[in-house]
């Protein structure tokens, strides 16, 4: 029998314990301890469902307390709060073979699943979290029965399908980051305020006003946000001025898209050096209310006007598919933080050496 369990509230009384048992045969194990209410057997209730019963002891009813199937030969027991109940229950598993988890990372697993949701910036991505706590769990009873029958090939795909959108599980609770950049006074700061809806960032016709990288988080199309608005770029005696730019070429070394601001009023004759020294992703025209866009077509790939906001939808949905090009497949799993990742990388070595000891206790 494979099946474990595992306690995942803390020692004490509480109002609600929750014992954790997953595993090959933790359906059949679970179905000769537990009576519910309708008679029904547990393996004819749909996974998230909540079925109530009386937890058997000796074939006696008892406890009253309801079953959670989560996935597959995986269920959560909920009971009354207390070392009692849960005593009552680990004991009846343990006689009926089940084992206790060896790891507690399955455990810590589910709490930073849980931290995660707590923490999503965005409903786009609190909702994608919730269905990866489900997927996660149903990986782990995938890879748990992959191990118990050595079969170390299905765990592998099913670990490196996950491993390819690994960045983007690390953006549903860390914003992206997008850089706008460009030469002095073509908009920068209109051009954030017109797309956060406020005025976030001081706007003046003076050049050279922004001097340091100004960030704030913002949703674009429902992904975390974090927009820069950086110094203009030209040549200055101002040694605080030069700061500021030298501070906006790292930020722009680092960010997820950079944004490069063209000014339409102005000639374009110098703007092609300009972006072909950063090499931006996206490339807007502004001001095109008061300016000659034409002249810039070859350049740019959105026009926009930062004062009246025509073009801004355009940009924002052009930011969105640049950062997202591809998002994951609502039944794919994807590691939410840089710990999984790791975790999901030592699994891979070890079962690419048929080392199951070792993936078992990464991944059980």
């Amino acid at each position: 029998m494979a099946t474990k369990f595992c306690v995942l509230t803390s020692k004490g009384r509480g109002a609600i314990a929750t014992v954790e048992v997953f595993g090959l045969g933790s359906t059949e194990l679970l179905q000769s301890c537990f009576r519910s209410a309708s008679r029904k057997p547990l393996a004819s209730f749909n996974h998230n469902s909540i079925v109530y019963g009386n937890w058997l002891v000796d074939g006696v009813p008892g406890e009253d307390l309801v079953i959670c199937p989560m996935a597959d030969e995986h269920f959560e027991i909920h009971c009354h709060g207390g070392t009692a109940a849960v005593q009552a229950i680990v004991q009846t598993l343990s006689q009926q073979g089940a084992t206790p988890s060896d790891t507690l990372e399955n455990r810590n697993n589910a709490c930073e699943l849980d931290d995660a949701i707590s923490k999503a910036p965005t409903r786009r991505t609190a909702l994608i979290l919730l269905q990866q706590k489900k997927l996660h769990r149903e990986l782990k009873t995938k890879l748990s029965n992959c191990i118990e029958e050595l079969d170390s090939q299905t765990a592998i795909k099913l670990l490196e399908s996950a491993m390819e959108y690994s960045e983007f599980g690390l953006h549903l609770t860390e914003p992206w980051s997008v850089v706008l950049c460009g030469r002095p006074n073509v908009g920068k700061s209109s051009l954030i305020n017109a797309i956060v809806g406020f005025e976030r960032t001081i706007v003046s016709p003076t050049p050279g006003t922004t001097r340091d990288a100004i960030s704030l988080v913002t949703s674009i199309d429902g992904w975390p946000t974090r927009l820069t608005d950086t110094a203009g770029f030209r040549d200055s005696a101002d040694q605080i001025e030069m700061a500021g730019i030298k501070i906006a070429k790292s930020r722009i070394a680092n960010a997820d898209v950079v944004v490069a601001v063209l000014d339409s009023s102005q000639p374009a004759k110098d703007d092609l050096h300009f972006i072909n020294q950063l090499k931006p992703q996206i490339v807007v025209y502004n001001k095109i209310d008061i300016g000659n866009p034409e002249e810039h077509l070859e350049l740019a790939h959105v026009p926009v006007s930062a004062t009246s906001s025509n073009g801004v939808p355009e940009l924002m949905q052009e930011i969105s598919s640049t950062l997202v090009p591809a998002i994951a497949p609502q039944q794919q799993v994807v590691p939410i933080s840089q710990k999984q990742i790791s975790r999901f990388q030592d699994a891979l070595i070890a079962l690419r050496q048929n080392d199951f000891a070792t993936a078992k206790s990464i991944v059980i």
